[in-house]
């Protein structure tokens, strides 16, 4: 079960593919469903293979009509949403998801594994009905389009969509080796460049602004309002209070 609880979340934790900054622009779209995103294609997949494997090792049967529509919505509007009167929102998804799959599933799984006779959920879905089933989905789905949400890479959900769609069939556009592959380079040699390129013509570009100097050691700085250079320490037991904030070239 801790194996399977930590499969879990690998997935509930999507913000680990990115990474998080509250203050990026927003990058997730929708795109189109006959263009192909090779990197949001690959997340799909990812997303994919460890729905299989929870489905292999536990007999969870999603609905993945609801977990992609509250995907959609998390993603694209961050607004949380009303289901059968349950609120769907981060909170609440994460308690609920956290209570089920580690307290509700291990108890049903424990039942089936005994040949229970009474059992008060469906053995192939392992949900107790259908309304479960589509709140759990439905919050799941909601946590996974939070932290795309959050990250500051390009995702088109049509691509993930269809990454999903064609998983384990002959349609699939790109086998899960070949995504492993695409997102290895992707993350340790594109992005990198990619980020190195962006921070030189941003420093570049600052070096440029009127009153900005450059030390010797590349720090670019500007002072803003000299300070009272009468007031300084002159022992090293004085202290000094700074104050500073620092933020990425993106914000």
């Amino acid at each position: 079960m801790k194996k399977f609880i930590k499969s879990a979340a690998l997935v509930l934790g999507a913000a680990l593919f990115f990474s998080c900054s509250n203050n990026q622009p927003k990058m997730v779209v929708m795109g189109d469903p006959a263009q192909m995103d090779t990197l949001s294609y690959c997340y799909g997949v990812n997303l994919a293979e460890n729905f299989a494997r929870e489905r292999e090792y536990a007999q969870i049967d999603y609905d993945f009509d609801a977990m992609r529509k509250a995907l959609e919505r998390a993603a694209l509007t961050g607004k949380e949403f009303v289901l059968n009167g349950d609120t769907v929102n981060v909170e609440k998804a994460n308690q609920r998801l956290g209570n089920f799959f580690n307290y509700e599933l291990q108890g049903r799984m424990s039942q089936k594994n005994s040949n229970s006779d009474s059992l008060d959920f469906d053995p192939e879905t392992m949900f107790k009905d259908e309304q479960e089933r589509c709140l759990i989905s439905s919050s799941y789905g909601f946590l996974i389009g939070d932290g795309m949400a959050k990250g500051k890479l390009h995702i088109e959900l049509a691509s993930l969509f269809n990454a999903w769609k064609e998983f384990g069939t002959e349609e699939a556009k790109m086998t899960s080796e070949e995504c492993n592959a695409f997102a290895t380079e992707y993350f340790t040699v594109t992005l990198p460049a990619e980020n190195k390129a962006a921070s030189e013509a941003w420093l570049k570009k600052m070096e440029s602004r009127c009153g900005v100097k450059k030390t010797e050691s590349g720090l670019v700085y500007k002072i803003v309002k000299k300070g009272n250079m009468d007031r300084k320490p002159v022992d090293i037991e004085n202290t000094v209070e700074v104050h500073y904030k620092g933020t990425t070239r993106t914000g």
